[in-house]
């Protein structure tokens, strides 16, 4: 059959458009691609500041909105605001303390959207006698940090329930999350303010309980406990370039978090991420995370922040807080708004 020169030829052209085709389909693609605008995005790896830019980006959710959406991995919580100040990243997650202790110190950066709420517990040994919050006068207690805003908020309305301080009725040991649950194991610490990613393992086991949470110590004060913590804070320089994006950015975002609330069948890859693949763990974290994803932000949640910091102030000082004011135009609303208009397209 191939003998014959008409067939060769016809074999040929086969092969060429075969060939050509691929390089025809890539062509198109990073043509397309170069039409997006890129989006990078700042999260510590494992971490659920994760979750949203590996949903948007395996989803297409980007795409949907000419956006690319690039994930830069941190190595180190502050590191988000030297690349946001650089100009490394373009939008990050922090929290609404830090955000404006960096606008007072000239970086030009907005909040766009809640990325967490309140939920990190005080925890403890299963079989220890520690049950509420003045009940650790004297013990030994680990925190990531003195300056963490959820160290401060506990300090503040342990003071607002029962005139208690835990820093100044303590022994206070500065520790990093990972070796918090090591610590208590061994008997060195009575019991820790920890990141509520790490202490699932330990609760499901039975190890560890949980004494009370931030968010609990939070209302039982008289405070809201879906006052501003954590937001996704976009640099102005990319608002600026890129104005008609913010609230294409928003909306992307939106999206992925309404599929983390409602699809189970994401989850276990997006717990895999944090390194939680035990099925017995994945339930209760799902239920955790949701919760912890379930945010607010709107310009009421202004006066109920404004509270939280004066209490702050009136505790520890200006010095140590940073800031006084919860200044309204470190919040944009105004895109928050047009990116639900957006989506309902």
């Amino acid at each position: 059959m191939l003998s014959n020169p008409r067939n060769w030829r016809v074999l040929l052209v086969l092969l060429l458009a075969v060939i050509a085709l691929p390089t025809s389909v890539l062509s198109q693609d990073a043509a397309e691609k170069a039409e997006l605008i890129p989006v990078r995005i700042g999260a510590i790896e494992g971490a659920s500041q994760t979750y949203i830019p590996w949903l948007i980006d395996n989803l297409g959710i980007d795409t949907k909105y000419g956006l690319d959406f690039i994930l830069i991995p941190l190595t180190a919580t502050g590191q988000q605001w030297t690349g946001l100040r650089s100009g490394d990243f373009d939008i990050t997650t922090g929290s609404f303390l830090d955000l404006l202790r960096q606008r007072e110190a000239g970086l030009e950066v907005r909040a766009v959207r809640g990325f967490l709420r309140f939920s990190n517990p005080i925890v403890t040994l299963a079989d220890s006698p520690y049950d509420t919050l003045e009940s650790l006068r004297g013990a030994v207690v680990g925190t990531p940090s003195t300056t963490l805003l959820d160290w401060l908020i506990v300090r503040a309305a342990g003071v607002e329930i029962s005139n208690f301080d835990l820093e100044l009725e303590a022994e206070v040991v500065n520790t990093s999350p990972p070796l918090i649950s090591t610590l208590l194991s061994n008997g060195e610490l009575d019991a820790a303010l920890q990141f509520i990613s790490n202490t699932y393992g330990p609760i499901a086991s039975g190890e560890q309980r949980v004494i009370t949470t931030v968010p609990d110590l939070l209302e039982e004060a008289g405070f809201d406990p879906d006052a501003f913590y954590l937001t996704y804070n976009l640099s102005e320089r990319f608002a600026e370039a890129h104005p008609e994006a913010v609230p294409a950015v928003i909306a992307a975002i939106n999206e992925a978090v309404e599929v983390l609330q409602t699809d189970d069948s994401i989850w276990p890859e997006l717990a895999a991420l944090s390194g939680i693949e035990d099925e017995e763990l994945l339930a209760s974290y799902i239920v955790s995370e949701r919760q912890a994803f379930n945010t607010v932000f709107s310009e009421e949640k202004l006066e109920s922040t404004q509270a939280l910091i004066d209490s702050l102030v009136a505790l520890v000082g200006e010095e140590v807080v940073g800031v006084t004011v919860v200044d309204p135009e470190a919040f944009d609303f105004a895109s928050y708004e047009a990116a639900l208009e957006l989506a309902a397209e």
